[in-house]
């Protein structure tokens, strides 16, 4: 399964999430050991979407695995 890239822009939403993401990302910095993995879980249990922009590039879609760092995201789907 390969990553795509893209622009990152947060909506509204993105704050309430955020610190789920950088929990996310320090358990994929340690190799995901099992008491680092909630968040990763969190993440995939709220169903969280990437929205193409403009709209008419495609529907919001829930990646299979997303990252974020600063104005890129990279995700598989």
């Amino acid at each position: 399964m390969f990553w795509n890239k893209c622009r990152f822009e947060p909506l509204d939403a993105w704050e309430s999430v955020r610190p789920l993401f950088e929990q996310h990302e320090e358990a994929a910095k340690q190799g995901f050991p099992i008491d680092k993995i909630a968040a990763t879980k969190e993440i995939l249990d709220r169903g969280v979407e990437l929205h193409p922009s403009p709209p008419e590039a495609g529907p919001p879609f829930k990646p299979f695995m997303v990252y974020v760092d600063g104005e890129t995201a990279k995700y598989r789907h």
